[in-house]
């Protein structure tokens, strides 16, 4: 029983850790997409 509970707790703490990096893409995705108007419209300004 012992044995599950630690197996268990390095499954979860694992988990923790993929939920975590996968929340800081998201906001890093959500960022980047926050600032693309403004980058478009600088850009849209400039000449060809």
């Amino acid at each position: 029983m012992n044995d599950k509970v630690v197996s268990l707790t390095g499954t979860v703490k694992e988990q923790q850790l993929k939920t975590e990096g996968l929340t800081e893409h998201v906001i890093s995705l959500e960022a980047t997409l926050e600032l693309m108007p403004a980058y478009r419209q600088r850009h849209e300004k400039l000449p060809r």
